[in-house]
């Protein structure tokens, strides 16, 4: 059977398709991290919390749909996370490679594949971000010459309800939580922000006593056993605050307890102990 020959217009819209997933793959890597990520985590280094995070993913999504719609513009911000993550995984490659080639000089090929064979997850990554990136870079080069397809108004709405969803989240995470963040909120900037931030959120927790009583214990098992110094201090400065509250957390520090939470057994018999 003979194979049927793709018009021109055909292989733009291929390409296009193409291009437009390969735009949208940030978008996935953010939805990624939004489920997984640390709370303490996404507020260090995005200064977003989990919706923030999600609007960044809907967002890129949306960029790689208006690609496929030809808007050659949509690809740039995936141009530009690729280019990002090839040198943030080529020197997350480099710095490891170079300190054990430092320490284990190379007398054989195995010297040299050792190394290598410890690192490819990286190599993976740079090689995925690449292929990503100039999928991406034909595809604008093609949006820019076949012009513009229709996109309905529901798109464009969806894409501006979730850029305000962005920027409200931006501002929240950055300045709002200071006069209307949940105990949850002051909890994870105990020890995130300048000092002023963490006298705010400490001040505020004192302020609401009982009601801030069990999100504190939670915090006292943030991330189960990591050792980030962000999560390490947020769990001293919880339990040093229920410490405070004395009777008042001991509630909170019981049903915890009850439930299998071994720090909170463990802060409630020091406590218990005191009295």
């Amino acid at each position: 059977m003979q194979k049927r020959i793709l018009t021109p217009e055909e292989i733009t819209n291929k390409n296009l398709v193409k291009g437009g997933l390969a735009a949208a793959a940030p978008g996935l890597a953010m939805l990624v991290v939004a489920l997984a990520a640390e709370p303490t985590t996404l507020l260090q280094n995005a200064k977003l919390g989990f919706l923030g995070m999600l609007a960044v993913a809907v967002e890129l999504f949306a960029l790689g749909y208006l690609l496929r719609k030809g808007r050659w513009w949509a690809g740039l911000p995936a141009l530009a996370a690729c280019l990002g993550a090839i040198i943030f995984f080529i020197t997350k490659f480099l710095r490891p490679l170079l300190a054990y080639w430092q320490y284990n000089p190379i007398n054989d090929l195995g010297g040299v594949l050792e190394p290598l064979m410890l690192l490819s997850p990286q190599l993976v990554l740079v090689l995925i971000s690449l292929t990503l990136g100039l999928v991406v870079l034909k595809t604008v080069r093609i949006a820019r010459g076949a012009g513009p397809l229709p996109v309905g108004r529901l798109a464009w709405g969806v894409i501006f309800l979730w850029l305000v969803i962005l920027a409200g989240d931006a501002w929240y995470q950055n300045q709002g939580w200071q006069s209307i963040g949940g105990p949850k909120d002051l909890m994870l900037r105990l020890c995130l922000g300048g000092e002023s931030d963490q006298m705010t959120a400490q001040r505020r927790l004192r302020e609401l006593g009982m009601e801030a009583a069990p999100t504190l214990v939670q915090g006292l098992s943030l991330g189960g056993r990591s050792v980030d110094p962000i999560i390490d201090c947020t769990r001293e400065k919880s339990g040093l605050l229920l410490q405070e509250m004395g009777r008042e957390a001991l509630p909170a520090l019981q049903d915890a307890a009850a439930k299998g939470d071994e720090k909170a057994a463990a802060l409630l018999a020091r406590m218990k102990g005191r009295n």
